[in-house]
This record gives C-alpha cells, structure tokens and sequence, in this order.
C-alpha cells in the first residue's frame, strides 16, 4: 500500500467525461479496444503514456473515433465525449419492404414498413373440419349406444337382475347387451372427444404453408389414439 501510495503522484491518468447530451442508448465508450463501463465516466484512470484512441459508438449512430495524447509523468489528461451523428439512412428506393431502419423507431415518411405472414395451410385446415367432424359423428354414436346400455340395464333390473347376480331367463342377455353397449359407448365418446379435440388443434393451429405437420390415427381392440405433430 505505501508503494501504491508512492507511485500515486508520478502516475499518468485520462478521464473520460460523457455529458449528458452524449448519452444516448446503448452507447459504448472503449479505450485502446477495452470497453470503459459507465461507472468509470467522468473518474482519472491510470493510463500509459503516450497515445489513447478513444471509439465511441451506439446503435443507429456514426462512430466516432478521438485520439488523446498523454505524457509521461504526473499529468492527467481529458477528453470530452461530443454527441454522435445519426447514421444516414437509406434511399426510399433501395428500402426494400418491411425493412428496418437503423436509428428510427416507426415508420418513414414515403417508406411503408409492411410485415406479411404466410397464410395458414388450407390442406391442413381441411384436415382439423374432417377429423373435427368424424368426433362429432363417433360422439353420436358413442352417445347414442349409451342411451341403449341404460336401456338394457333398466330392463335387466325389472327382469330380476340384482348386481352380479340374474336370475335365469331374459335378464342375462339384456346385462351382456347393455355390458356391450356400454364398451361401444365409452370407446365413442372418448374416440370422438378426442377427434374433436384434435380437429380443432389441427384448424387452429394449422402451421405456416410452407412447415409440415403430420395427422395419424390408430386404433385396436382396446385402445384409440389420435396423433398431431409439427411446428407451430
């Protein structure tokens, strides 16, 4: 620390001084390529003599570039940052459509700054409304095929059936009918729940023309599955 104290005076120093005026957003301020952070605006640094090359720059500004020389010895230099120049922009005509420009927020006067999406596939749009109404259909049928298994299982009841147990006769064939019923029934209403739900994610969320989705549908004996992949 006391050596630290002695070379303290003989030291050579630079302050960068940024006005107010100077700061701009994202402005960056580098000494000989090392970056000087904005805490250390406005403080004497210790440099070495000789010649420090000061880049100043900010997005949609021109760089600019000052180049300060310091002595050797106990001396302490300043620079003082001066406002930047906006970038030039473009010609009307070689702005092409929907382009940025550096430097300006909105729209040019004379430049239409359009952005366009490509439309949502058609193929895959008619995709979501067949598999979205082939659920309807099976909902239907599953529903319908539901009202049968109560059917059969209140004729059951009044024939004598009891939980697991039937008496002989009539009962037995209306439990395994509204049991049949009920298995059709409840693969519908799911399958088509399903269905519904996946035309509707296939129409809504149909990707951009130009990306791929694939639709599968597979089904066993005990099972019904409805597969959707893509980008979205």
């Amino acid at each position: 620390r006391q050596r630290a104290e002695r070379l303290e005076p003989s030291l050579s120093k630079l302050t960068i001084e940024v006005p107010e005026p100077s700061r701009v957003p994202g402005l960056e301020v580098a000494r000989n390529g090392t970056v000087i952070h904005k805490g250390a605006w406005g403080m004497p640094l210790p440099v070495d003599p000789g010649e420090q090359r000061i880049v100043v720059q900010a997005p949609g500004y021109q760089p600019h570039t000052l180049v300060v020389a310091v002595e050797k010895g106990s001396t302490a230099a300043k620079v003082d940052i001066p406002p930047l120049l906006r970038a030039p922009l473009p010609a009307v005509s070689d702005a092409a459509p929907g382009q940025a420009v550096p430097g300006q927020a909105g729209s040019l006067p004379g430049v239409a700054v359009t952005t366009s999406e490509p439309e949502r596939s058609p193929k895959l749009k008619l995709v979501g409304i067949i598999v979205g109404s082939a659920g309807v259909a099976l909902l239907g049928v599953g529903s319908g095929f539901g009202i049968r298994a109560i059917n059969k299982n209140n004729d059951a009841k009044d024939a004598g059936c009891r939980k697991k147990s039937c008496p002989p006769g009539d009962g037995v064939d209306l439990t395994n009918q509204a049991l049949t019923a009920s298995k059709v029934a409840n693969v519908g209403i799911i399958g088509g729940g399903a269905l519904v739900v996946g035309g509707l994610l296939t129409y809504f969320l149909a990707p951009k023309a130009e990306r791929q989705t694939k639709v599968a549908f597979s089904t066993d004996a005990h099972s019904l599955a409805l597969h959707v992949g893509g980008a979205f």
